[in-house]
């Protein structure tokens, strides 16, 4: 990665770190860390990688983490399942008004 300075954000670091490439992650905080010294945001988070292997809370800089209400695959797929299901009722409800409308037209011309 050593090419790569001038794109190094903590938002990088912090994505690297959600996706499991730690020791990516930890790289790009170090440089950081050595152009804003200052920045304990970015020594918080360097410091918790290198304690636990994984990224911790958001905090400023970070960019990404995953949805706490979703747990695993299957609440994920639950989750699917209900957006199809109303899309399914929204569909047919459509439908219903579609023709509904269209009897209404009907009728009058009688």
């Amino acid at each position: 990665m050593n090419d790569e300075y001038r794109f190094y954000t903590p938002s990088m670091a912090s994505v690297y770190a959600a996706q499991g490439h730690v020791e990516q992650a930890k790289e790009i905080y170090q440089y950081l860390l050595k152009r804003s010294p200052e920045r304990q945001d970015l020594a918080d988070a360097l410091a918790v990688l290198e304690k636990t292997g994984r990224a911790g809370g958001l905090g400023p800089g970070t960019a990404y983490q995953a949805d706490p209400g979703i747990q695993t695959s299957r609440d994920l797929r639950e989750l699917l399942e209900k957006w199809i299901r109303i899309l399914v009722r929204y569909k047919h409800l459509h439908n219903l008004q579609k023709g509904a409308k269209e009897f209404e037209k009907n009728s009058d011309r009688r």
